[in-house]
């Protein structure tokens, strides 16, 4: 890898597309991608992994809410990233549609921190696993903060009734006491105007 490569901020920049992860959870990942850019013996190989799954954590600590608990479940401990996440999951997916896309993000987050465990604990790994282990860690970090986006933008899946496009302006009446109780969607490919209740 070459300098500009190997620069922490374009390695986590380069993965998490845009998307702004956690300042706690970013600042793990930029110091594993520091830790990684001068790693040659084991135990730097290792504390990428160690330092990977702090973030994890500290990302399980973020996406959990107790409203996504089940009658009778019992809240995670903190460091128990594998419940916490698919509490979260479960929570922030809801229905039989999103059946195939929990079961992607289980499988991804499990992974992540299988694998964070695994480089923390060997002695036989190199820098290009522990490069996946952050690549994998940064993907999930990244994924949450996107479904987390999609759980709170009540428009995500609004689409034209006329034309069927998902481009459109919102735009809210004007009142005098601040409340807005509709807002006004116009397509912008065909203009057609629906008004919204604001729940």
């Amino acid at each position: 890898l070459n300098d500009k490569e190997q620069n922490p901020s374009n390695i986590i920049q380069d993965i998490e597309k845009g998307m702004e992860i956690s300042i706690a959870v970013r600042r793990k990942l930029t110091q594993a991608a520091l830790v990684l850019r001068d790693a040659i013996e084991t135990e730097e190989i290792q504390s990428v992994g160690m330092i990977c799954r702090e973030a994890l954590i500290v990302l399980g600590h973020n996406i959990f809410s107790e409203e996504f608990l089940q009658d009778g479940e019992e809240t995670p401990k903190r460091s128990d990233f594998k419940n916490r996440s698919r509490i979260a999951i479960s929570g922030l997916l809801l229905g039989a549609e999103n059946a195939e896309l929990r079961d992607h993000f289980r499988k991804l987050s499990y992974s992540a921190w299988d694998f964070a465990n695994k480089i923390t604990h060997s002695d036989t790994r190199t820098i290009y696993e522990a490069s996946i282990c952050l690549t994998l860690c940064t993907a999930v970090a990244s994924s949450f903060e996107n479904l987390l986006a999609k759980h709170d933008d009540p428009f995500g899946n609004h689409r034209c009734k006329e034309c069927g496009s998902r481009k459109f302006d919102i735009y809210s009446p004007d009142d005098e006491q601040g409340e807005i109780e509709e807002l006004l969607i116009v397509c912008e490919v065909c203009k057609h105007g629906q008004m919204v209740s604001v729940d």
